[in-house]
């Protein structure tokens, strides 16, 4: 597989997130999960995704309160779930952006504008 640059898989990340799509392999109301990195054998710490017939997508965490769920890096992090791990950045930078489009209210903000 021929190296991509960086700023080609930005281009390619910022077209995915302009534009809704379906992806034929997923199955919906199917939850597909994945246990953290650093779960030190106890087998909690996952992360959950459902895609709703209607297209919504449903996210679940399952951990301990006060704990995060760590996707490190593939090779000198020790990642196990490198995929999940990209993924997670997308979604850090869809976030990025619907925020500073459509920023999120504030406690006590009146809604109606």
């Amino acid at each position: 597989m021929r190296e991509v640059s960086t700023e080609r898989l930005l281009k390619d990340v910022r077209r995915v997130l302009i534009y809704p799509f379906w992806i034929p392999t997923l199955k919906t109301m199917t939850v597909y999960s994945r246990l953290h990195d650093d779960n030190d054998g106890t087998e909690r710490g996952r992360i959950s995704v459902i895609v709703a017939s209607d297209g919504d997508v449903h996210v679940t965490i399952d951990v301990r309160p006060g704990t995060d769920l760590r996707y490190r890096m593939p090779m000198q992090g020790g990642g196990r779930s490198p995929r999940t791990r990209n993924a997670l950045m997308i979604l850090a930078e869809a976030i990025r952006l619907d925020n500073l489009e459509n920023p999120d209210p504030q406690p006590g903000q009146d809604k109606s504008h």
